[in-house]
């Protein structure tokens, strides 16, 4: 007999919606497909743990959907300690 997996709070990192209790992410953001289409640069500004990252993953992952835009998630958080500006880039493009 198989069962649903628990649901539960997150804490400590992104949240996947089968897995984390969360709040849809993208209607958060009612304005954001008029900025892309409007061709538009924007900044997400929040305070820790307020959903930032779980906002733009699935923002990622609608604008990809709907085939009239390619959105391409980048993580530079790895590079945070980096001081060599070339050897970043040179990682960026990796």
């Amino acid at each position: 007999m198989t069962s649903e997996p628990t649901r539960r709070f997150n804490t400590t990192g992104v949240c996947k919606p089968l897995e984390h209790y969360m709040m849809p992410a993208v209607p958060r953001i009612p304005d954001i497909s008029d900025m892309i289409n409007g061709e538009y640069y924007f900044v997400f500004h929040a305070p820790r743990r307020s959903g930032k990252t779980a906002c733009l993953s699935a923002l990622t992952d609608r604008i990809n959907s709907e085939g009239q835009y390619y959105a391409i998630w980048c993580d530079l958080d790895t590079l945070r300690d980096t001081l060599d500006a070339e050897k970043a880039m040179g990682q960026i493009v990796n």
